[in-house]
């Protein structure tokens, strides 16, 4: 199973889907990260630092596959040129399944780094959103993958990978580690993570 997953700034992938992408490295799914924009917005540190910190997180996760699309933080579109430059990198990964973030969600490039994947992976195979900090209350999963204490403790280090942004409620662990923990408890394992069904194919020609 190949994976691509997408996240506006450098630190949303392991916040939204940490966890799985660890246990997808660990069943040997090549997995690469889409990142959206520099995250520079609200941060003392520059660019260079931001990128080091998502490369050294995606690392911790056993990823060494990152890609920057360079667009600028809280100016973030869902028109034409976002989607044309997430459809390149996609249609040259050609995954079986993709993360993007919740469409329902109070942050706007979160928000429309979500429909510009949507729209740019029309083409392709199974499309899972997750959730974040500043993902609203009308999030609804019916998509969830059981973590163990290991897959979480290995997101939790990466997260710390972005000591830029440590200052941050949302960063906090033991509110990460509860919501893994609350959302398994929906499926009677001790930690998982939820994600909306955007598209899931049900393939009989052995791939995925």
């Amino acid at each position: 199973m190949r994976v691509v997953a997408i996240g506006a700034h450098p630190d949303d992938v392991e916040i939204g889907v940490g966890g799985t992408v660890h246990r997808h490295v660990a069943l040997g799914h090549p997995v690469t990260y889409l990142i959206a924009t520099d995250g520079t917005a609200g941060c003392e540190r520059d660019d260079a630092a931001r990128r080091d910190e998502a490369q050294t997180a995606a690392s911790v996760l056993g990823v060494d596959d990152v890609r920057f699309l360079d667009f600028e933080d809280t100016d973030l579109g869902d028109g034409g040129a976002v989607v044309s430059a997430i459809e390149s990198h996609v249609t040259d990964c050609d995954p079986d399944r993709v993360y993007v973030h919740a469409a329902a969600d109070t942050h706007q490039d979160h928000r429309n780094c979500a429909r510009a994947a949507v729209s740019a992976t029309r083409r392709d195979g199974d499309v899972f959103a997750y959730e974040t900090y500043s993902t609203r209350p009308t999030f609804s999963p019916n998509h969830y993958v059981s973590l163990s204490a290991a897959d979480v403790e290995a997101k939790l280090e990466a997260i710390r990978i972005h000591e830029s942004q440590t200052g941050k409620t949302y960063m906090d662990e033991e509110t990460i580690r509860g919501l893994a923990r609350f959302r398994g408890n929906r499926v009677e394992a001790t930690f998982a993570e939820a994600f909306e069904v955007v598209r899931s194919i049900d393939r009989f020609d052995g791939r995925g």
